[in-house]
């Protein structure tokens, strides 16, 4: 029962999280002016199989769960991390796709809401 409950609570955050945001991009000191880019090594649509197979993967109950709750379209990243300007590489999202995300709340295993972002 109380599963059920935190199930639907954390479906019903999720889904209130998930709006659109404006995309960002063209700014070379985005990485500064733009808090809470991440880079995910896979991104795509909440209904895309190859993001519901990865999240199978990483967490089969609660993730999964997360994830069939939201509309189709919505756009998830999968294994994300923080984007910083430590270092101040030259490639910071190597081998992911630079986003950001309205929810962040899973430890970068699954962010929602998110937007492609060219830095």
């Amino acid at each position: 029962m109380l599963f059920s409950k935190f199930f639907v609570a954390s479906a019903v955050a999720s889904f209130a999280a998930a709006t659109a945001l404006e995309k960002r991009g063209g700014d070379e000191h985005c990485i500064e002016q733009c808090p809470g880019l991440q880079c995910c090594q896979q991104t795509g649509l909440a209904s895309s199989s190859s993001i519901i197979s990865a999240v199978t993967l990483l967490d089969p109950i609660t993730l999964l769960g997360i994830l069939l709750a939201l509309p189709a379209t919505v756009l998830v990243g999968v294994n994300c991390s923080p984007i910083t300007v430590i270092g101040g590489s030259n490639g910071p999202c190597d081998g992911g796709t630079t986003v950001i995300c309205n929810d962040n709340s899973h430890g970068g295993l699954l962010n929602i809401g998110c937007v492609p972002v060219t830095i």
